[in-house]
């Protein structure tokens, strides 16, 4: 039986061979890199309706902002619409049949 710990460590020692597998980035990936992660930090941050009093939490506000014709109750809860998985086309109507992803690029991370 493969324990957590044993796991943590199996996983630690697998990304750090992967690490130095990988080949430098060329100069030229680093200035890419650069220009659109200041290109990104220039956005400005979006305000959607609810979020600024505190009512709708990130899943409701990212579904507003994913789907299309969603609709939300007085809780901004998304009661109906539509929306499209970027991983495989499917189509969903109910809300509650999704799990919102919560991914962080790596600029930001650093």
């Amino acid at each position: 039986m493969i324990t957590a710990t044993a796991w943590r460590r199996a996983t630690t020692v697998l990304a750090a061979l992967a690490l130095t597998a990988l080949p430098a980035a060329s100069p030229a990936f680093a200035d890419t890199a650069a220009t659109a992660t200041a290109a990104h930090r220039a956005l400005p941050e979006p305000s959607p309706v609810g979020v600024a009093r505190g009512e709708c939490d990130t899943r409701e506000v990212t579904l507003a902002r994913d789907g299309q014709d969603v609709v939300q109750n007085e809780k901004c809860q998304a009661v109906s619409g539509t929306w499209v998985s970027p991983y495989d086309d499917k189509t969903f109507t109910n809300a509650k049949d999704l799990d919102v992803d919560h991914m962080v690029s790596v600029p930001a991370t650093v």
